[in-house]
């Protein structure tokens, strides 16, 4: 009876027990119910009932807290009334404003905007940054730096940052005069708009990632990391201002496998091309931007795949790194561990980094920087002219012309032992050849031709069991679907359009000739270009200078545009007429009687005459004493006639040939005219 009794008030507790504890659940999801309408009543602007019954249904009553403003906290912004740079003083936060009405500085905590969501911007605090802040002790220290940058000039900066590169890193003049100018103009990146890159490359303890630190401490803003993801990039370069600093990625040798650091490479060398994602918010799907564009700076211990990379490449100042005996080691210098010596030299390191600060962003940021023209031409023009832009007018952009000349002249040797070029030259071979027996500008080859005459030529063998397949000494392994391939995509071939040819290439003689500047090993030397025309014509060949008659030059490239098309009607067999520029030595003058109207003074083609480059020699068969009997035939017409037509004459001349190229009908007046001085 004891044992029934016990087990009944057992029972009678758990069934107690349960109840509370089903009374509790519901109390808890009543209160997270009552909580999810009260947040979805406050995002409709409708007041929620307070549990009681209370609740009005009208609109809101905004409170004091949801009154308050946004921030967003950010390490520049300019507009046009404005530059705010945000520094640290006396360890708080604030911005350094230059007005660009006046370039009166001044010191503020907020910058207010007008927009919808009454943003404030704000200056980060110190735990906030990922790169090194600008920071003064106090206003006093920051007033005391405006006043030394106000004595400086860009070629006194310059020697300042010169001698500090040469005590962290042992390298050659070139790479410390580069880094040394490109420290400079890191504070200029986003007002020129446009930059290389820099790419360090070496074996271990090769020194490369010395530069990095270098730049670190002198350079704008900089942020260094290893193993950098696309979301930091993002997240440092932000979506408002662009080249709001720099980047240096150590370690980068798998840049070429990350198809989205591939992208902002190749995107991010010029302003105006932000990268857009689709961010999933509370709120749905938003699309947002991201700034790109900032001067940027690589170690790797390779050079990144050709293919995968080759637009990064066409960006990138390689610069190769070797073991060497520098004056200081930088890390032991940037960690003073109390040595005295130590601590002067990365006092030196801070006090040069706010000097540049102070004079390249606040007290010269209103600075126009005029245009300058340049004997450079399309991607060797991208690179060095930013930078060359900043230093015009300077005892500085004299001594980089020799160095950045050197460098030019050193990569378009090895672009032209490529295999490109290597290519180029073969298939022009073939094109002379079949152009000088039919005379017609639309030429076609066989691919199989073009294959078998390449491994003639090279050094190397074909591969057991990989039939049309080759491996070369030069340029490794090759097929003959690679090699027609790059044909199309490179140098211009087509496929007809007729069935049954599909191993045939068309090449069309004269745009073929016009790619030759591209491979042939012309020297230059980096200058002015005082004669470059304002719709960015250059000279002859990158190497001269001189006006550019624009009218004879559209006059030239018309014409030559209605031969082609002739031409390539000619070979479907839609007219049985030839295109009327057919003499047999046009295969080598084609592309030097094209460029002749872009050159304006005969003294100057008869002044660089013996200096010519051997093809060219060769192909005109120009000699000094030819030169000298065609200077009196030249002086005869120099009375009556205007400078671009004797150039028109002499450019001919050169090329051996006594008619400016041109239909029947030209060719005829210009014998009439006595234009003819062979």
């Amino acid at each position: 009876m004891t044992d029934n009794m016990t087990q009944d008030r057992l029972k009678e507790v758990a069934n107690t027990i349960n109840q509370e504890l089903e009374k509790d659940g519901n109390h808890d999801k009543n209160k997270r119910d009552r909580k999810h309408r009260q947040q979805e009543q406050q995002k409709s602007g409708y007041s929620f009932d307070d549990g009681n019954g209370n609740g009005k249904g009208g609109p809101k009553q905004k409170s004091e807290k949801e009154e308050k403003k946004k921030f967003e906290y950010i390490q520049k912004y300019s507009n046009d009334r404005l530059l705010a740079e945000a520094v640290i003083i006396e360890g708080k936060p604030c911005f350094a404003v230059v007005s660009t009405k006046d370039g009166r500085i001044t010191l503020e905590e907020e910058i207010p905007l007008n927009d919808s969501k009454k943003t404030v911007l704000r200056a980060p605090d110190l735990s906030s940054y990922i790169n090194k802040p600008f920071s003064f002790a106090s206003v006093s220290e920051f007033e005391d730096y405006l006043e030394k940058a106000r004595d400086e000039t860009l070629d006194s900066l310059y020697i300042k940052v010169k001698p500090i590169w040469a005590k962290y890193i042992d390298a050659d003049d070139f790479h410390i005069s580069l880094c040394a100018a490109d420290t400079l103009f890191t504070y200029y990146q986003d007002t020129i708009g446009m930059t290389h890159y820099l790419f360090f490359i070496g074996d271990n303890d090769s020194g490369k990632s010395n530069n990095l630190v270098v730049l670190h401490f002198l350079a704008y803003r900089n942020m260094m990391s290893v193993g950098m993801s696309v979301a930091n990039v993002y997240q440092f370069l932000g979506s408002r201002d662009e080249g709001v600093g720099t980047i240096c990625e150590d370690e980068a040798d798998d840049i070429d496998e990350d198809h989205d650091k591939m992208q902002i490479a190749k995107s991010g060398y010029t302003k105006g091309y932000p990268v857009t994602k689709i961010v999933i918010t509370p709120y749905g799907r938003t699309q947002y931007k991201y700034n790109s564009f900032c001067f940027k700076v690589y170690t790797a211990e390779r050079t990144p795949d050709p293919v995968k990379g080759k637009g990064f490449l066409q960006r990138i100042v390689k610069l190769q790194c070797s073991a060497g005996l520098p004056q200081y080691d930088i890390l032991e210098v940037t960690n003073p561990a109390g040595d005295d010596k130590f601590q002067s030299l990365l006092n030196e390191l801070y006090d040069v980094r706010k000097i540049l600060f102070c004079y390249c962003r606040l007290l010269h940021y209103n600075d126009k920087i005029p245009d300058i023209k340049l004997n450079l031409r399309n991607r060797e023009n991208q690179l060095f002219k930013p930078v060359l832009k900043v230093f015009q007018g300077t005892k500085t952009f004299d001594e980089l012309l020799p160095v950045l000349t050197k460098y030019v002249n050193d990569k378009r040797t090895e672009k032209y032992n490529s295999y490109h070029a290597y290519l180029y030259k073969l298939v022009g071979i073939l094109l002379d050849e079949d152009f000088n027996r039919k005379s017609q500008n639309v030429i076609e080859l066989t691919s199989y031709s073009i294959w078998s005459f390449l491994t003639t030529n090279l050094e190397g063998s074909e591969i057991p069991h990989r039939p049309l397949s080759f491996e070369s000494a030069e340029f490794g392994t090759l097929s003959q679907k690679a090699v027609t391939q790059t044909l199309i995509d490179v140098l211009g071939a087509k496929k007809p359009n007729r069935h049954g040819n599909a191993r045939v290439l068309l090449f069309d003689k004269f745009k073929f000739d016009r790619q030759r500047k591209l491979y042939d090993l012309d020297e230059i030397e980096i200058k002015r270009d005082e004669g470059y025309e304002e719709n960015g014509t250059h000279g002859t060949d990158g190497t001269h200078s001189g006006g550019v008659n624009k009218n004879s030059n559209h006059s030239d490239n018309t014409e030559n545009e209605r031969n082609i098309e002739k031409s390539s009607k000619n070979y479907e067999g839609k007219n049985p007429e030839f295109n009327n520029n057919n003499d047999e030595s046009s295969a080598d003058t084609s592309l030097h009687s094209h460029n002749a109207s872009h050159v304006s003074h005969v003294s100057q083609i008869l002044e660089e005459a013996e200096e010519a480059p051997p093809w060219v020699k060769e192909n005109r068969g120009w000699t000094h004493e030819e030169a000298e009997g065609f200077k009196e035939k030249v002086a005869l017409l120099d009375k009556g006639r205007s400078k671009s037509k004797l150039a028109d004459i002499a450019e001919t001349n050169l090329s051996g040939n006594g008619i400016i190229p041109g239909n029947e009908q030209q060719q005829k007046a210009q014998k009439n005219d006595g234009v003819n001085l062979g």
